[in-house]
């Protein structure tokens, strides 16, 4: 496909996001065994591919990367939400007190707010100090890989490692130290989905990947047996039959799917994904991913069942989702570029450029 038929942005990706997060909302409502964590790592994977997609991009077009921007990008995408979840368990929590709540649930701001940084360390020593809060570990995850990669890749580049073929070994060897830690009983470092995701454009231009994924029996052969291996594990049909981990086989497959959108634009089997409920939940997936949580377990604590959890979720959450993406984190992603033009000062960390010892191509815009 020539550079005048690349989108800038690929919406199958906005699909298997509204997929992922149903699949959090669905066994945090229904309780379907292991599927919400495994939800959690499809969202790893696409983070891991559009932020890496981004960084790649701005360091090899520009020689360096605002480190400021960055962060002020994924403050203005993440903040606003998360504060208005906080906002929302206040408000639950001093109107019905002691009768919504156990005896070891907090309102204390300080704590409330290392969540977004902290969550993840504290479910790893078992602590709970916000327990309606507690799947922001995800959101903590993000946020220590968010501080820490651009700074990597500009030094890794510093030291004159530049080129696709060894930033990909390097993290490869990272994945499998994580592993190898997470075999020993390691439970803090979950980043290997992450990795798993940024890989995709250090490798989505090698011959032999475009070669493989432009066949056309690809989308037969290759992504549709992904997909079903997806989804056989995400509804946990597949692990009695095998003793895979499925946190890495669910990565590895939203792996596969990422390629097949990148190199297979307008395959008939992207409409899986490319479709107007998928990409609508897609939209609206980190506000539902953040509000339908509190709600869930408010309502369990409560002695509500499952289904009654599930139709609550759809009929509050939900439309919560759409008015907090509408009117909170829509408009202000707008102003914020609009504002972009007009800031004066900006920190930039320079460095080598990241070489690329294939092809260059298109970054895809991160959500």
């Amino acid at each position: 496909m020539n550079d005048t038929a690349k989108k800038s942005r690929i919406t199958p990706i906005d699909g298997l996001r509204g997929f992922a997060v149903l699949v959090v909302f669905v066994y945090h409502t229904l309780g379907i065994q292991l599927s919400g964590d495994i939800g959690v790592d499809i969202f790893f994977t696409m983070s891991g591919f559009l932020i890496s997609s981004q960084i790649f991009n701005e360091i090899k077009r520009t020689n360096t990367i605002n480190i400021v921007k960055f962060y002020l990008n994924r403050i203005v995408r993440l903040i606003p939400a998360f504060l208005a979840v906080c906002v929302l368990y206040l408000a639950i929590y001093y109107c019905f007190g002691k009768y919504s709540y156990p005896a070891n649930e907090t309102a204390d701001m300080t704590t409330m707010l290392s969540m977004i940084f902290m969550a993840n360390i504290y479910l790893a020593q078992d602590l709970h100090p916000i327990p309606f809060l507690q799947h922001t570990w995800t959101l903590a995850v993000e946020w220590q890989f968010y501080i820490a990669w651009p700074i990597i890749l500009l030094t890794l580049a510093k030291c004159g490692i530049k080129t696709k073929s060894l930033l990909a070994v390097l993290i490869c060897a990272a994945i499998l130290t994580i592993w190898i830690l997470r075999m020993a009983g390691d439970r803090f470092l979950q980043f290997d989905g992450i990795l798993l995701g940024s890989l995709i454009p250090l490798i989505k231009d090698y011959k032999f990947i475009v070669r493989l994924f432009k066949n056309r029996f690809s989308g037969l052969l290759i992504f549709c047996p992904a997909i079903l291996v997806m989804v056989a594990f995400v509804f946990h049909y597949a692990q009695p039959y095998t003793t895979l981990p499925p946190k890495t086989v669910v990565s590895v497959m939203t792996m596969i799917a990422i390629l097949y959108f990148t190199i297979n634009y307008d395959s008939i089997y992207n409409n899986i994904f490319d479709n107007i409920p998928m990409r609508y939940f897609g939209k609206i997936s980190y506000g539902l991913y953040l509000y339908h949580y509190p709600i869930a377990a408010l309502m369990y604590s409560n002695g509500f069942d499952s289904k009654q959890l599930l139709v609550v979720g759809i009929i509050v959450a939900i439309p919560i989702a759409d008015v907090s993406w509408r009117y909170l984190e829509e408009p202000l992603l707008k102003a914020w570029a609009r504002s972009k033009s007009i800031m004066r000062e900006q920190v930039i960390v320079p460095s080598d450029q990241i070489t690329d010892d294939r092809h260059s191509s298109h970054t895809p815009v991160a959500h």
